[in-house]
């Protein structure tokens, strides 16, 4: 079993007029027009704006707006459209937004979807590779949106963060200073 889904492991979702944008971030995801994902999107998600400001934050049935629908797919060239919009579309304001069926912000949804393939994949017994660059990028897309002052380049989050680190300064990704400190204590005994 490979623990990262691929976009041949969904169905595509059929559009949807009430959800230009939702549908759009999903047919990306799932795999349809692979060559041109970023330029489509982009192209989705102007032509939303242009028709209907209001549909770039447009909530679905579940409270998730079309940058919750992103993050959760980490999908990283929906992220960067949707952020790539004129203040005034106000989808930055959906950074901090929590009214859905699971009281959580796009980040929150990110990671816990990261955690989640992360535990499925260690639960089965299948080897975890740490997480993908792709699943980082959006968590440091999202963080730098909502105004997190990150220390370092893209590739030093990255790097620091694949194996689940959160701190920055942990040995192989998951071994923290005070866990260190604890495991040498505890080795004294």
């Amino acid at each position: 079993m490979n623990c990262s889904a691929s976009p041949r492991d969904y169905k595509a979702t059929p559009y949807h007029p009430a959800y230009p944008v939702e549908t759009a971030s999903k047919t990306r995801l799932f795999g349809l027009e692979l060559e041109s994902a970023a330029v489509g999107f982009d192209a989705a998600v102007q032509k939303a704006y242009h028709d209907d400001p209001a549909s770039v934050r447009k909530q679905d049935k579940a409270g998730f707006t079309p940058l919750h629908v992103a993050a959760a797919f980490r999908n990283v060239s929906a992220l960067r459209a949707l952020l790539a919009l004129p203040t005034e579309a106000g989808v930055r304001g959906d950074l901090k937004r929590r009214d859905n069926v699971v009281g959580q912000t796009p980040l929150e949804v990110c990671e816990i979807v990261m955690r989640t393939t992360r535990e499925r994949c260690m639960t089965m017994g299948d080897p975890w590779t740490g997480y993908s660059e792709r699943d980082l990028l959006c968590v440091l897309l999202l963080k730098r949106a909502m105004g997190q002052r990150i220390q370092g380049s893209q590739r030093d989050f990255i790097e620091q963060r694949k194996w689940g680190c959160t701190c920055g300064k942990c040995v192989w990704g998951f071994v923290s200073p005070r866990m260190r400190c604890r495991l040498l204590c505890e080795s004294r005994f």
